[in-house]
């Protein structure tokens, strides 16, 4: 039985919460991270993002994201759009011929088993826990 695996990244950045003009503003005073997730946003530096969009994940969109700090727009971040979500009916059996990628609760990035085998050795950032475990505990 293939489970989607849970992608994140240690050390975890700044929440953020979107601005009128699409700018992301920090909530808290912690560094960036290279992959950052939160409500309604998913967050990649640039060279994780323009490799997420050369895989032509089905429905994956990559663009440029601002993010305001202090008042100076910081443009090292892409916005990673158009993620299908978890389906309700479960996590088994979801396709694993093509990199895929689901997200649950517009803020936690799943991945199947084979988006993670080209993620992992080329991103050591990346974080991956197998299934739902991490949200029961």
């Amino acid at each position: 039985m293939m489970l989607p695996f849970h992608m994140s990244c240690e050390p975890s950045g700044p929440g953020f919460f979107e601005l009128r003009d699409g700018a992301l503003h920090a909530t808290t005073e912690r560094a960036l991270a290279p992959f950052m997730t939160g409500p309604g946003y998913v967050l990649a530096e640039e060279e994780l993002a323009r490799y997420l969009a050369s895989l032509n994940i089905p429905g994956v969109d990559v663009v440029a994201a601002v993010i305001r700090d202090n008042g100076a727009d910081v443009r090292s971040h892409w916005r990673i759009k158009g993620v299908e979500p978890l389906p309700e009916s479960g996590v088994v059996g979801l396709p694993n011929d093509e990199p895929r990628m689901w997200l649950m609760a517009d803020e936690y990035v799943f991945v199947n088993a084979k988006l993670k085998e080209l993620l992992a050795p080329r991103f050591r950032f990346l974080c991956f826990s197998e299934g739902l475990g991490w949200f029961a505990a």
